[in-house]
């Protein structure tokens, strides 16, 4: 990486929703399981506790990960780095020189890409699910972003609280 970002950006999961559904859906299970596996007295059976445990850790597990998630942006004098913690260890660089066309969008992340993360080009359609040419997605929050056009490759969506900025700090990047 070279010198200090042009720009920097760092965004978090806050929807509430999300929450409010993932421990809607999450508590009725951890439930069900301690109903299914009590023995005749109410108490737990080892078999219970095993599967109980491995399923608070499959439920946890995902509240973790989205909690600590982390879409950190950066434009620098060789390029835009990005990272996804803790799904990217180390940042990802595109340098200028892969760079075409670099436009704000705005998006609807279900609709246009399947959700929220590192989306692949799925979209959802009123015939379900199909794969879509709009390309590779860093989404966290919103519906606005940058669509960076790259040369033999798909278009990149990085979403951004503040696209416009974020664009033409790219912009004027590449004229270095």
């Amino acid at each position: 990486m070279s010198g200090d970002p042009r720009f920097r950006e760092t965004q978090r999961f806050r929807q509430g929703w999300l929450w409010a559904f993932l421990l809607v859906t999450n508590v009725p299970i951890l439930i069900l399981l301690g109903v299914m596996f009590a023995d005749e007295y109410g108490g737990l059976t080892p078999e219970a506790i095993r599967v109980g445990g491995l399923t608070l850790l499959a439920l946890v597990l995902p509240l973790v990960l989205i909690h600590r998630a982390v879409l950190v942006t950066e434009v620098r004098d060789d390029g835009v780095y990005l990272k996804f913690f803790p799904f990217h260890l180390r940042f990802r660089r595109i340098p200028f020189g892969e760079i075409g066309a670099v436009e704000s969008a705005e998006y609807s992340a279900m609709r246009d890409y399947g959700g929220w993360g590192i989306r692949w080009g799925v979209s959802l359609t009123r015939h379900g699910v199909a794969w879509s040419e709009r390309g590779k997605a860093y989404i966290v929050d919103g519906s606005e972003g940058v669509r960076l056009e790259r040369d033999g490759e798909r278009p990149l969506l990085v979403g951004s609280e503040r696209a416009d900025e974020l664009r033409r700090a790219i912009e004027d990047g590449r004229r270095y």
